[in-house]
């Protein structure tokens, strides 16, 4: 596994100690069964970022204090170049990119999502976290769910969403998907 995960599993491992929570209480606020927690406890899972930022709200903690153990320093402005941006595992499908990862005191988490031409995946893995998320369509077709219903966007389209529901996406035709993803709140 990737040392910045093995990272993550200490920080995550290291936080639940210091605080006493036992994994059923964590695995509880993130919604998942204790089983699966040891897992990602073990580092034989990865974890999503709705359950990271599910932890950091929990804890207290910037989702960036917890993914990188420290925190951003920028608090004016943050520019992040073309093709850039901090790569999360959010999805085993997607590339996500993480656009404002070092500037100071976010209300916003924005991400440059992307998935290859005509996924393998017949079925998209779905997350939730409290807030609402915008998805804009940069490019490519794509699938949308969002709780029960779907819509396939199209390049420009913005779907505005509560994202305490379960939602996904799953690139579809005969192009790259690329979105960005703003998660507020």
């Amino acid at each position: 596994m990737d040392e910045r995960l093995n990272q993550l599993s200490e920080r995550l491992h290291g936080l639940r100690d210091a605080l006493g929570f036992p994994m059923s209480k964590v695995a509880r606020i993130i919604g998942i069964d204790v089983g699966k927690y040891e897992l990602i406890g073990r580092r034989e899972l990865g974890i999503t970022i709705s359950n990271l930022m599910k932890i950091a709200c929990r804890y207290g903690l910037s989702a960036e204090k917890l993914m990188f153990a420290e925190q951003p320093h920028l608090k004016f402005s943050f520019v992040v170049r073309k093709r850039q941006g901090v790569f999360m595992e959010r999805s085993k499908v997607h590339d996500h990119r993480n656009l404002v990862n070092g500037f100071r005191k976010l209300k916003t988490e924005v991400f440059r999502s992307a998935a290859g031409i005509k996924s393998s995946a017949r079925t998209t893995h779905r997350s939730s976290h409290a807030g609402q998320d915008l998805n804009y369509a940069l490019e490519g077709g794509w699938v949308v769910y969002m709780g029960s219903k779907s819509t396939i966007p199209n390049e420009g389209d913005r779907i505005y969403f509560d994202s305490s529901m379960p939602n996904g996406a799953l690139a579809i035709g005969n192009q790259a998907m690329k979105i960005h993803t703003f998660s507020v709140g």
